[in-house]
C-alpha cells in the first residue's frame, strides 16, 4: 500500500502519492488549475542514505511546487519560465546556511560572550 503525502502551497496543495506529484492552485479568478508531473525518485535500500534522498527530492518538489503556486496565484500563467535547478539549489543551500548561521551560531556567540564578560563557572552559567 502506498501513502500519499502531501504540503500546502500558496492558495491551493500539493499531493504526492509514489512517483506522481499533483497541485491544485486557486488563481485570482476563482479557478482551480491543477497541474500533474511525473517524477522519477529513487528507490534505495539503505537506511542513512535513503533519508537524505528523500529529504532532497521532497526540498526539490517542495520549492518548485511553491514557486508555481505563487505564478498562479499572482495571475501568472501556469506555463510561466521556471526557476532553473541551479537557482534552485543555491536558493536552498543559502537558507540552510542562514538559518545555521542564525539559530546555532549566533546564540552560541552571545552564550559565549556572555560567559566570558561575567567570568562564573558553566554550572552557574
Amino acid at each position: 500500500m502506498e501513502t500519499v503525502g502531501g504540503q500546502a502551497v500558496i492558495e491551493g496543495v500539493m499531493m504526492r502519492k509514489g512517483d506522481d506529484v499533483a497541485v491544485a492552485v486557486l488563481n485570482p479568478k476563482g479557478k482551480i488549475i491543477v497541474k500533474k508531473k511525473k517524477y522519477n525518485f529513487l528507490n534505495l535500500k539503505i537506511p542513512f542514505v535513503r533519508g537524505v534522498v528523500n529529504l532532497v527530492e521532497v526540498l526539490f518538489v517542495g520549492i518548485k511546487t511553491l514557486n508555481y503556486s505563487s505564478n498562479v496565484s499572482l495571475g501568472g500563467t501556469e506555463d510561466k519560465k521556471e526557476i532553473g535547478t541551479f537557482s534552485l539549489v543555491l536558493s536552498v543551500l543559502f537558507a540552510m546556511i542562514f538559518a545555521l548561521a542564525l539559530f546555532k551560531f549566533l546564540p552560541l556567540g552571545v552564550a559565549t560572550l556572555f560567559d566570558k564578560s561575567l567570568g562564573v563557572s558553566n554550572i552557574v552559567f
